[in-house]
């Protein structure tokens, strides 16, 4: 049985310590960010050019869609793996992507009970129910797999597979390519075969990212399915259900709002948004995947002023540079995926610059989780949540998708102006009292 507290030692081959591994976790994820952005991109660019901006819309409506619905039903298990599953906790580990797989099978059923009629999910149904929900759920499932499965690889600080199941993933889409490019895929069946090269390659490499970790790691040879908690799995599953709500307020917009405007303008309008949103996921995911790796290294070996500080210099530099790339080429960008996405160079700089508030309010949200101050995480995330969906569902209805950039990048201005407020030096002494400090959980091997 092994103890864990937020400053739990953990053994590092290199040598590396503090702000080392803070800097060697985010490029590691800054990769794996920059092929998952790649890929994408790369693979609707491609989409562009070979199906109308109508039909392209539909199937990205679907995959974000379908990308919320997981977010929705993480349930905060991945930042609590990262906060408190240690590098030799498999059991625990284990349960929680169990868990998690039972969770996303329910919640994609769900889901396809509740939306079944509607036109959003209509290219699921073009080879008939059964296919498509089957379809559905299998993707579902793989995609939150992949979440737990990198959050694990990185607790293990094994960046190498990080790196390369993305890559992997983003590989697997150009051979999906072939049938749409050479004709054998029919009008009815494109915005289906769309969302399938969108989905399936990150599906499958969840599932085995999980399965190489159960053969290696995490090998637990005492309890076959995981199915009874391990010790101290209350506490975890507190702790992550208290994060969850701050979480879908910070995050959950960053799903929403493409969903909004989806619901809200046309498909062709909603193409060239699409695109541009894509990016300025790509540049919120920096300041988040550094916030990751800080909040797990911090909480096994401590020096936690010094991680965040380097922490927020990183993601700050980070964001400043992906915004002066998208002010200079989104025009070029724009001229590359033709005439129907001129938008793209309106809405790319704004959605991009708007990370470089997010930096400060995520590496905030992150000293807070780091010493339990869950006041300070939940007052942040609700604030948020308002500052930029209350405006996106005012507006967005009437003046279309430019107010959804306006209020998003308006929104993150106010949300770092009050982390400012809130944080305007690190509040890092001891952890305030609160239940979730007392007792530390006992993890099992």
């Amino acid at each position: 049985m092994k103890r864990v507290t937020r400053t739990d030692p953990v053994d590092t081959p290199d040598g590396a310590t503090g702000p080392a591994q803070v800097t060697r976790g985010s490029l590691a994820l800054g990769l794996s960010v920059l092929f998952t952005a790649v890929g994408g991109l790369l693979f609707w660019l491609i989409a562009a050019r070979l199906e109308p901006a109508a039909t392209v819309g539909r199937s990205q409506a679907l995959f974000q869609v379908l990308a919320f619905v997981n977010y929705v039903a993480n349930v905060g298990l991945p930042v609590a793996l990262a906060r408190y599953v240690g590098r030799s906790e498999s059991r625990m580990a284990n349960w929680m992507i169990d868990l998690r797989a039972v969770l996303a099978v329910v919640t994609t059923g769900v889901f396809l009970v509740a939306a079944g009629s509607t036109d959003l999910v209509e290219p699921l149904w073009s080879r008939g129910y059964v296919f498509g929900c089957a379809v559905f759920v299998f993707v579902g499932v793989g995609m939150a797999l992949a979440v737990l499965a990198e959050m694990r690889l990185m607790t293990l600080r094994m960046w190498t597979g990080v790196v390369s199941r993305s890559a992997l993933a983003a590989l697997l889409r150009l051979p999906l390519v072939i049938p749409l490019a050479l004709g054998w895929v029919s009008v009815d069946h494109a915005s289906l075969w769309l969302f399938v090269i969108a989905t399936v390659p990150i599906a499958v490499t969840g599932y085995a990212a999980v399965l190489y970790l159960r053969l290696t790691r995490d090998r637990d040879r005492g309890a076959r399915y995981h199915v009874r908690p391990p010790e101290g799995a209350r506490h975890v599953v507190r702790f992550a259900g208290v994060n969850w709500l701050g979480l879908l307020a910070t995050q959950g917009p960053i799903f929403a709002v493409p969903v909004v405007v989806a619901f809200t303008v046309d498909s062709a309008t909603n193409a060239p948004f699409f695109v541009a949103w894509s990016f300025g996921a790509i540049a919120f995911l920096i300041p988040q995947v550094i916030g990751q790796v800080t909040l797990s290294e911090a909480s096994q070996e401590g020096h936690i002023d010094r991680k965040l500080s380097h922490a927020l210099k990183l993601a700050l530099l980070a964001t400043c540079a992906a915004s002066v790339v998208a002010q200079l080429f989104s025009g070029v960008l724009a001229s590359v995926y033709g005439a129907e996405y001129g938008d793209l160079a309106v809405h790319t700089p704004l959605l991009v610059g708007a990370s470089i508030a997010w930096s400060y309010t995520s590496l905030a949200l992150t000293a807070a989780r780091i010493t339990d101050r869950i006041a300070e995480l939940l007052i942040l995330s609700v604030f948020f949540l308002c500052a930029t969906m209350i405006p996106t569902l005012v507006l967005t209805p009437g003046l279309g998708a430019d107010a959804a950039t306006w209020s998003w990048l308006g929104g993150n201005a106010a949300a770092a102006l009050l982390a400012a407020v809130m944080h305007y030096h690190w509040h890092l002494g001891a952890p305030a009292s609160d239940p979730l400090d007392a007792p530390a959980p006992k993890v099992d091997r």
